[in-house]
């Protein structure tokens, strides 16, 4: 391990566990009380012992990102890395190595220590590929495949305008069952997939104008139906691939309705019952959007392919 630091400086110390969830005691974050995997027979725990965490310890992070970025695995502030890697495990811990809890300042150190908890899982089978095994993780992660599709897929095609790699930073899982997080991930996937559907291409694509009145009011969405009939799909095959752009714009108009009313309480609860926290619904949702994507995309693929 490699790292700059500044010295002389203070470690706490953390629950840490093993990779399997198990946990191991106390260590301090004081690289001097660790070992690293080229020691033969030392007693000091390893540096790379997980150290897990009540999810809400992000929230300080997503709540300035005028301050801090904060991805998929790793946090920086003002563009300075802070906690060089972390991730979150099957039962949304967010799981870091004690190694790196000491390149922290010492105040920062005080903070992550409030939400140290012991392990309820193992580290995440992604971690345990690229930390462990040294190779990249191919299972898929639903968020990261979108926004990968995202940024290289739809980087050359006509019908959908680039949004930012700012913008795509701040799209991570939520982890807690704060509603206000769940909506936040709501309105910017809609930011991310809806809003840069162009209209007017798929309109183009549809050929002779639909002879159904009230066309001249119709979105993206209904635009997309209309295209891939033109190009041969039956209504019920193109509606299927529209469905969850359609369910995505229908969250995002009904969650960000200013109604406190049961309605929204009850629209909470039935996607609570089906997938189990934000988390689970989130990645159901990117699951599904990346499948429609991606099979608009075959039928108009990259420019650069023509």
């Amino acid at each position: 391990m490699k790292g700059k630091r500044n010295s002389p400086k203070r470690y706490e110390t953390f629950i840490i566990g093993n990779i399997k969830g198990e946990a191991k005691g106390e260590a301090s974050c004081d690289p001097s009380c660790l070992s690293n995997p080229h020691e033969q027979a030392s007693d000091k725990p390893s540096e790379l012992s997980p150290v897990f965490f009540d999810p809400h310890v992000l929230d300080k992070y997503k709540d300035d990102l005028d301050k801090y970025k904060i991805t998929c695995r790793q946090i920086s502030c003002r563009g300075a890395e802070l906690l060089k890697t972390y991730h979150v495990n099957d039962v949304n811990q967010v799981v870091t190595y004690i190694y790196y809890l000491g390149f922290l300042p010492y105040k920062e150190q005080l903070y992550w220590k409030l939400f140290n908890e012991n392990p309820k899982a193992g580290i995440s089978e992604e971690a345990f590929c690229t930390d462990f095994m040294g190779r990249p993780f191919t299972g898929a992660i639903p968020l990261r495949d979108l926004k990968h599709c995202v940024k290289s897929r739809l980087a050359n095609v006509k019908w959908y305008k680039p949004v930012s790699s700012e913008l795509l930073d701040q799209l991570i899982l939520p982890i807690t069952d704060a509603k206000k997080k769940w909506n936040e991930t709501i309105g910017l996937l809609c930011q991310i997939v809806n809003e840069p559907l162009d209209k007017s291409f798929f309109r183009r694509e549809a050929g002779t104008q639909p002879k159904k009145s009230g066309h001249e009011g119709w979105q993206s969405i209904r635009w997309i139906e209309e295209a891939l009939m033109a190009s041969g799909d039956k209504q019920e095959r193109a509606q299927e691939i529209t469905k969850s752009l359609r369910e995505l714009q229908r969250l995002r108009n009904k969650l960000y309705a200013h109604d406190t009313g049961p309605r929204k309480a009850q629209l909470y609860e039935s996607l609570l019952r089906e997938h189990g926290s934000p988390r689970g619904h989130i990645e159901d949702l990117c699951t599904r959007l990346l499948k429609s994507l991606r099979y608009i995309y075959e039928q108009w693929p990259d420019d650069r392919a023509k």
